[in-house]
């Protein structure tokens, strides 16, 4: 029965992708940085079993999107994405979606912070791609 409905279902061309409405990122994260330096200043963080260091994440510079990094990206996911995911990030974080699947690449730096004294003592970035 499915498969006779299917047969006869018009083929209807793909739309374009579009934008969800600008939405903020997670507010849990969006401080996290500042909130884990405020608690060294005070004092409230200690050094424990010989561990000095602690890390926080904050959203990355949109900067860091380039066609090379995304060629990158691409070639490491595990799941194939659509081309358009590429093509529309901007690594705010923006979900882009058709009638068949949603992406989005968002942009996140990595700190390292010594516990002791605040100094920052590591750094990364890295693009997050997520596909549903």
């Amino acid at each position: 029965m499915y498969s006779a409905e299917r047969e006869h279902a018009p083929n209807l061309p793909e739309p374009a992708p579009q934008s969800t409405p600008a939405m903020k990122r997670s507010d849990a994260l969006a401080d996290s940085c500042g909130k884990l330096q405020a608690k060294i200043d005070a004092g409230r963080l200690r050094a424990e079993n010989e561990k000095a260091e602690a890390a926080c994440i904050e959203p990355g510079s949109v900067s860091t999107i380039t066609a090379s990094r995304m060629a990158k990206l691409a070639a490491r996911a595990p799941v194939a994405m659509p081309d358009y995911c590429y093509d529309l990030a901007t690594g705010n974080g923006a979900w882009y979606y058709t009638r068949k699947d949603a992406c989005a690449i968002s942009v996140w730096t990595l700190k390292v912070l010594d516990v002791r004294t605040g100094r920052q003592t590591g750094q990364l970035e890295y693009l997050q791609a997520d596909l549903i």
